[in-house]
């Protein structure tokens, strides 16, 4: 169950209340938490499907590049400095290979 309004392909994390919320790099409390890709946009309070390993098909993205946690549930190619780092996946030809790594604090 989504806990906030979530846009499709946006990193998420679970929240203390079971519920899916946005991460965030800068959000130190996020940490450990990353889940994965929400699948498609949703609102509060409904159903949401997380990619938590696998392909997902984004368009964009570059074939062999590792991809971050960044800001507001953003995939970014670069890596934080600040807050916390948070690898998501790396791309493949058709998006992403989601397979979320361990958190490090900054």
């Amino acid at each position: 169950i989504a806990g906030e309004t979530i846009g499709g392909d946006k990193v998420v994390r679970t929240g203390s209340d079971g519920k899916i919320y946005l991460a965030d790099k800068n959000t130190t409390t996020h940490a450990g938490k990353v889940c994965g890709i929400s699948l498609a946009a949703t609102v509060v309070g409904a159903t949401i499907t997380v990619v938590t390993s696998g392909e997902r098909t984004i368009s964009g993205l570059f074939p062999g590049t590792v991809y971050y946690l960044g800001s507001s549930g953003n995939l970014t190619s670069t890596p934080p400095t600040a807050g916390f780092i948070q690898s998501v996946g790396v791309g493949s030809a058709n998006g992403i290979n989601v397979s979320v790594g361990l958190s490090i604090l900054l």
